[in-house]
Parts: structure tokens; sequence; C-alpha cells
């Protein structure tokens, strides 16, 4: 159940306490909060939501899906339904890459990191520690490819036929490896970042946190902020269509502009891609909202 720490502060939809449960710890490294519930953790502890008349319904969704199966919960629908007023508008927070599996009145908006609702944000984990060593590989992935669920799309698939005979590129398949993955990231210059299951991956944002130029490989784009930030300014999108021409097109890349990349990628990071600026964020969108 929600309290609050401020006068001027919005309430939370009271909810039972089976609908927080314990967060689920993934990916296998990650051992905090996810951001469903970091985000509440942040707020309730500090963070201001002023001037917005939407109320924040913390349901940790995806927890409870690791919890009960991934499918919709009847006590929760039961919840939505008699405790959703029409006359009030709502706001959550999802990790879920297929997002609320409950059916939600019209007035509430979802901030969603795995790819369905209504606003991108960042799909977070904890941060790698970072080592210095030369990036003497142009490209690189470290991570499953050929499990349904994480090439969905077909999306890994296509990237590794395309890419698996390029020297300059590694591809590696390893489910668990971390130090495999961190030694990877740490000596490449960009790092690919190909959907999972979802619409988007952690690797995107790991990448950055990191200091490798994160190549975002995608069918469906799904990034947060577009608004304010031009992502090509620390990113480099490639639409699967055009696979063919990634490895010419980060040739290209001079080296100052590789640096500038990164730089861009150090300076956002604190206020866009921590949970702690992300939920500030958030905020920041619920104001904005109300001005307009």
């Amino acid at each position: 159940m929600c309290s609050l720490n401020s006068s001027t502060s919005k309430p939370c939809l009271a909810v039972p306490a089976a609908f927080q449960s314990p967060p689920h710890q993934y990916p296998l490294h990650h051992k905090g909060m996810s951001m469903e519930s970091g985000f509440w953790h942040s707020w309730h502890n500090g963070l201001t939501i002023s001037n917005t008349d939407r109320i924040y319904l913390p349901i940790f969704w995806t927890n409870n899906y690791c919890r009960y199966g991934f499918r919709s919960n009847m006590k929760v629908q039961q919840f939505l339904d008699t405790s959703i007023r029409d006359d009030r508008r709502y706001f959550t927070v999802v990790q879920n890459a297929d997002g609320v599996l409950e059916r939600l009145p019209r007035n509430v908006k979802v901030f969603a990191a795995g790819g369905v609702g209504d606003v991108p944000i960042p799909l977070l984990c904890d941060s790698h520690a970072r080592r210095r060593v030369p990036r003497d590989v142009l490209a690189s992935f470290v991570g499953i490819l050929h499990h349904w669920a994480n090439n969905r799309k077909g999306v890994r698939s296509r990237m590794l036929n395309e890419l698996c005979d390029n020297p300059d590129i590694c591809i590696v398949e390893a489910s668990a490896d971390r130090s495999l993955f961190e030694t990877m990231m740490e000596r490449s210059v960009f790092a690919l970042c190909p959907r999972g299951y979802g619409k988007t991956s952690f690797r995107l944002y790991e990448a950055m946190q990191m200091g490798a130029i994160p190549v975002y490989i995608y069918d469906e784009p799904w990034l947060p902020y577009t608004e304010l930030l031009n992502w090509r300014e620390f990113c480099v999108p490639c639409h699967i269509d055009d696979i063919h021409t990634l490895t010419d097109n980060l040739r290209s890349i001079p080296y100052q502009a590789i640096e500038a990349m990164r730089a861009a990628a150090e300076a956002y990071w604190p206020s866009y891609f921590t949970m702690t600026g992300t939920s500030r964020q958030i905020a920041r969108m619920l104001r904005e909202e109300m001005i307009r």
C-alpha cells in the first residue's frame, strides 16, 4: 500500500500487497529491483510528482507474471475493474515485453520498457564494472541467438546470417557467460544490440554504460525520449532490412565521430538511462502532459 511523503505529491492507488511481489531476477546478473518496483521506490523516497492529476498504479506486473505464469491474473483484473474510476486518470510502469496482460481502462497511461505500452522508457538492469582496455574489435555480440524467445521475430538469426563471416565482427552464442559478455563489450567499439523477445533489449543500455556505442538492430523501433534526444548522436540505429549495409557504415565512421558519440552517451547517461534518471523523466513527462 502506498503512502505520501510530500504535501505536493499525488496519491497512488492502494493495491493488495500480493500485487507487489518480490522482484524477479532477470537478467541473471541483476540483483536489485526492476524499473517497475525501482520507480516506486525512488518516488516513495523523495521524488515529488507535482502538477499532475494522474494517480500511480503500483502493481509490479512483471514480478507477478514471473510468479504466477505469463498470463493475465483474474484477481488483478477484478481489482482493476472495481478500483479504477472513470473520472480519474492513472499511470503505471511495466517492464514485461508484452506489456500489461490484463485489460486496462483507457484512462491508465503505461510507461513501458519492453515494447508494449503508451510511452517508451529504457529497459534497465544493474550496472557492470567497467575497465579501460584497448578497443580492438569493431563490433561484437555475446548472447542468445537461436532460442525461440530471444529470436522471436527472427532479427537475431538474420543478423547472424549476414555478419557471421565478417572478420571485423565477433558474434558468440553464450547464454550465461557474464565474463565473456563484459570482456567483449569492453574491447568493442560498437556493440550489436538486436531486439530480443521484446522490441528492445537490456544490451542497448548496458553497452552505453560500458563505453561501447550501441548498434540498435530492430524491426519495430522502441526508443525513449525521441522528442528530446537525437539517438544518432550516441547510437547507430539499423533496421534489420538494412543489415547488409551495416559493416560498411560502421567502418566509415571516423575516429573523431566515434569519440563524440561515446562522450554524448556518457553525458546523457545519468539523467536519462539510470533508474533514478528515468524516474525523474517520467515525472517530467507527467508534468508536461498537464501543461499541454
